[in-house]
């Protein structure tokens, strides 16, 4: 999320931190402070941005009629006040999509600057606005910045050749030669970008691939210095990096650079929002075509928003085709996978979802040819897969059926009333269960309370649960030695009993 600074006025009247050595004398405080203050009032002076007249044209291009919306109209159905507010927003044409991409593409460049190795650690590389505040970073920006362009030396040298020019290499030449803009600014890879870099990698030996990826890096750099600002100051890039020493007009167009830094990085964040709104509706059109597979519509959505939003990350402007063309797989894919990651009650993995998702187009497919459903063997050849493995697959495929599930044309009954509870006893086994407790009850009536007791215990007649010799001693407080006497002694009277020969009849 973008968090704008409160300070941005405050930049300039900041000032720079007193020099260690004696270089610059206190008497010439005041006039680097001049020079700054006028260097940022030229910099406000310059033409805009290209993201910002964009803004201004949309901004003035907008229908006032949706503006005077009275909030009584709006549903009370989260989806519906959804799909209103995306409805507002307008649709981009292809050039809007390549003003919004290359101000993300700057955004993505500078923050890839701040994480290379450097002397900063990572609390101090915070890509936030206060982080452009610390002057030793703005300066490692800078001086990195100017060893890209450095390292570009024999890229822009056959580019100068290329395109004839002659005289000294400047970052304001990249400005001002419109042959150079259209290679490296052009909309699309198109035969002169091809026949410009062909040149190129044949004349210094780099990789073509490797060619084009520095000619697109020169036109980054190109950007995140100002043009205007850059023709102004002539600034001279192998001088630059020769001089280790920057004098006061080169730390005055440090302190207006950083500020612009932050203009770059702010963009490339309104670039994102603006690019994401106006494709917020191309995701609930991929969204509706997933609907009743496990995930309500607003989940779906917000997954596939996910999926745009990566998007906006990797599009690449220059392959020529529209962003939507693109974004459309990512939401999908966003889509597809939280189906198959959080549909089912029971998680399935999603490279057996897949796997799963075969076996029923197999399915599908000879059940159209054989006009009924294939059996496993013929889909374990159809797909080449063991018999077993299908068979497992298929099992996972089944979906859990609540027991409340309403049940007859009314609903009357559920589910789980037509289900046997094999916990219950039915009625005729109650009546045994109570004919038999009689007789055993009748027959240890015979026995005296301690011999009752123990069998009770032993065989777990009161409560079902039979226990050792060991447990029975230790409730009666007698060993286990005396706990088997008095068993052996009660069931030698019982067999002698007649209503005991009565009861194995029963049981039997």
């Amino acid at each position: 999320m973008i968090q704008k600074s409160n300070d941005d006025g405050n930049i300039i009247e900041e000032g720079f931190e007193e020099a260690d050595d004696d270089k610059i004398h206190r008497s010439s405080k005041t006039s680097i402070e001049d020079e700054a203050n006028e260097e940022e009032q030229d910099l406000k002076s310059f033409s805009s941005s290209e993201l910002t007249s964009w803004e201004q044209r949309r901004e003035s291009s907008k229908d006032s009629s949706k503006k005077n919306k009275d909030d009584s109209e709006l549903s009370n159905d989260t989806v519906r006040m959804y799909l209103k507010e995306i409805g507002k927003v307008n649709l981009l044409s292809a050039k809007d999509e390549v003003i919004l991409a290359r101000s993300i593409e700057s955004s993505i460049f500078l923050k890839k600057i701040l994480i290379m190795p450097s002397q900063f650690s990572e609390e101090e590389i915070d890509y936030t606005n206060s982080f452009y505040d610390i002057q030793d970073l703005n300066e490692f920006i800078i001086e990195k910045l100017l060893e890209k362009i450095s390292d570009l030396k024999e890229i822009t040298k056959s580019l100068k050749k290329f395109l004839n020019i002659k005289g000294e290499f400047t970052l304001s030449e990249l400005s001002v030669n419109e042959k150079v803009k259209e290679i490296i600014d052009g909309q699309k890879i198109d035969d002169f970008f091809l026949e410009a870099s062909k040149y190129i990698s044949d004349s210094t030996g780099i990789p073509l691939e490797e060619t084009q990826e520095k000619i697109i890096e020169l036109s980054i750099l190109r950007r995140i210095f100002p043009e205007d600002y850059l023709i102004k100051s002539k600034l001279n890039i192998e001088k630059t990096i020769k001089n280790p020493n920057p004098t006061i007009v080169e730390l005055t167009q440090g302190n207006v650079f950083r500020n612009h830094l932050r203009i770059l990085k702010e963009e490339g964040e309104k670039a994102r929002k603006h690019l994401g709104e106006a494709n917020l509706r191309l995701v609930v059109s991929v969204a509706k075509k997933h609907l009743n597979r496990g995930l309500s519509m607003l989940d779906l959505i917000q997954e596939g928003n996910i999926g745009l939003m990566r998007a906006i990350e990797k599009f690449d402007f220059r392959k020529g085709f529209k962003f939507s063309t693109y974004a459309t797989w990512w939401i999908r894919q966003g889509i597809t996978r939280a189906i198959a990651d959080q549909a089912r009650t029971i998680r399935i993995p999603v490279h057996v979802v897949e796997t799963l998702n075969k076996i029923m187009r197999s399915r599908r497919e000879l059940a159209q040819e054989f006009n009924r459903e294939p059996s496993i063997q013929e889909l374990s050849d159809r797909l080449e897969m063991q018999p077993n493995k299908v068979a497992e697959i298929l099992k996972m495929a089944q979906e859990p059926v609540s027991l409340e599930t309403p049940i007859g044309e009314e609903g009357e009954n559920e589910l789980g009333d037509l289900i046997e509870d094999e916990s219950t006893p039915t009625p005729p086994e109650v009546a045994a269960q109570s004919s038999m407790r009689s007789h055993i009850d009748s027959v240890l009536s015979q026995l005296n309370d301690r011999e009752r007791k123990v069998l009770e215990l032993r065989f777990g007649i009161t409560d079902g649960k039979p226990r050792t010799l060991e447990e029975i001693g230790k409730d009666l407080s007698l060993t286990r030695e005396r706990i088997r006497q008095i068993e052996r002694k009660a069931l030698g009277r019982l067999r002698s009993d007649r209503d005991v020969s009565d009861l194995k009849e029963l049981i039997s």
